[in-house]
């Protein structure tokens, strides 16, 4: 068997070390302007490197039949409401692309697999408007072409139609007051239309200290939205996408935060349809993809697969019970080349933490774990057949103690540095004076595991058992599970 080094290739960057974290960061306003990575903004390298969900595929159905028109479409309004890291912002870079594209995609290699789904668009090209938090200064406003946009409806008349059909509802956005019963007009205009609105509550936050006449600027973009779904409903080739965020803790801090989410959530979701974008499980497919550049030979991955299938057969009283089962040995190969009870630490633990953004979060860590392993590749002990929670250097991976700082205090680098990782470490002294540990670094090994399985989980499922750090550290061809015991003791 090959190590997974010897059958999976990275991309570049994260072979060469020069890992640039931000390029999981998309940023949907930045793509909208045309500017931002090539990787966001050019549809061929995006939709390449994207991995087509079923939550994906599902919504980029509803917005190809809603912008086609006909009786297939309906529920044109659709919300996403996800935490951090969910999946949100990629989804709606690809319906922007997709719409943007219009009947040029169906000639794309890279999204036969979506069209598959949604079937062809039939238009050319569909207007689209894009708001997000920084779309629109709330006390400024945007300045283009000679007019100064105030307010959310002023951005998507303008982004949709232009100075034509700004000037439509161009008195309400001067005056700072939501249209009532105009917005249909704009849409009948500019048809088929895509509006995608990410991250509103944010800006509702900023937009209640603006006073109008009796009430807010926050209060009037609220009420729009009522005025705005029951527009896109009532209007044939044009879809809604609006995000909400999972918690208040998502939003900026105010006293006015949980109000503004409960209330906005009444208004999109009344006349809505809500969607997830991403899987729990669909997560190890999300990874290899964006990590990965080829994905190893398959005949390889089954022998590899197979030899911890028959391992953890052999020592099923060593290890939980869920682990001899044929769900998951499917588990394995869909994280290959990570060992999935690996991915599970951030997926599931670290993930109840409503700060930590779990896909954006797990990418980044994991590919900082490649980059480091694939540049020591020559100097590992022992079978490597799978990435485990063992085989992390934390000393050499910034992504992931940084992140244990942000989300669990300064403290936690002090103990990191005396028990866990580093020459001066307590798990590096006894794999020093023990042989038997030192080989394979199992003290290190155990030290990192029980120290990733310390956060995010509450209750009787936090930390890790004997069984559970086993099942996270033993390889075929490598050391015993009475080495870890021994460690331990």
């Amino acid at each position: 068997m090959q190590a997974w080094f010897k059958n999976v290739v990275p991309h570049k960057d994260i072979q060469d070390g020069h890992l640039d974290e931000s390029i999981f960061a998309a940023n949907l306003a930045e793509v909208a302007a045309g500017k931002g990575r090539e990787i966001y903004k050019s549809p061929e390298m995006f939709f390449q490197k994207t991995f087509f969900t079923a939550g994906l595929k599902n919504i980029a159905k509803r917005v190809v039949l809603g912008l086609n028109g006909g009786q297939d479409a309906n529920n044109r309004v659709i919300s996403l409401q996800t935490g951090f890291g969910g999946g949100k912002t990629h989804t709606l870079i690809s319906l922007y692309h997709l719409a943007k594209w219009g009947k040029k995609a169906i000639n794309s290699e890279h999204t036969k697999e979506l069209l598959a789904t949604t079937g062809n668009p039939n238009f050319d090209v569909a207007n689209i408007a894009v708001f997000t938090n920084t779309t629109n200064d709330a006390a400024q406003g945007r300045k283009i072409d000679g007019i100064t946009i105030r307010t959310l409806w002023g951005e998507l008349a303008y982004q949709l139609g232009g100075i034509t059909a700004y000037e439509l509802i161009r008195v309400n956005d001067e005056k700072l007051i939501a249209p009532k019963g105009l917005f249909k007009s704009v849409l009948e205009q500019c048809k088929p239309a895509l509006i995608l609105i990410d991250e509103l509550a944010d800006y509702c936050v900023s937009a209640s200290a603006v006073k109008v006449e009796g009430s807010t600027l926050s209060d009037q973009t609220i009420s729009f939205m009522q005025e705005l779904t029951e527009a896109v409903s009532g209007t044939d080739n044009c879809v809604l996408i609006a995000t909400l965020p999972a918690s208040i803790q998502e939003i900026a801090a105010s006293p006015m935060s949980a109000q503004i989410l409960s209330v906005l959530e009444n208004r999109i979701t009344r006349v809505g349809a809500n969607m997830k974008p991403v899987e729990d499980d669909e997560i190890f497919e999300v990874v290899r993809r964006r990590l990965f550049e080829n994905l190893g030979d398959a005949d390889e991955i089954e022998k590899v697969i197979s030899s911890y299938s028959i391992m953890y057969q052999s020592l099923f009283s060593e290890i939980p019970p869920y682990a001899i089962k044929a769900e998951y040995k499917e588990r394995l190969k869909k994280s290959y080349p990570f060992h999935p009870e690996l991915i599970d630490m951030f997926r599931l633990r670290w993930a109840s933490n409503p700060f930590f953004q779990r896909t954006r979060g797990v990418l980044r860590i994991l590919a900082a774990i490649v980059s480091d392993l694939w540049q020591r590749q020559n100097s590992l002990t022992g079978s490597q057949f799978l990435i485990h929670t063992s085989d992390i250097v934390m000393a050499n991976i910034e992504a992931l103690t940084s992140q244990i700082i942000i989300l669990n205090g300064s403290s936690w680098d002090s103990v990191i540095n005396a028990d866990v990782s580093g020459t001066s470490s307590n798990a590096f002294r006894i794999d020093n004076d023990v042989k038997e540990l030192g080989k394979y670094s199992i003290t290190q090994g155990i030290a990192a595991t029980i120290l990733l399985g310390t956060f995010g989980s509450k209750g009787q499922n936090k930390g890790v058992g004997i069984d559970e750090l086993k099942l996270c550290m033993l390889k075929p061809e490598s050391f015993n599970h009475n080495d870890i015991n021994g460690a331990i003791n």
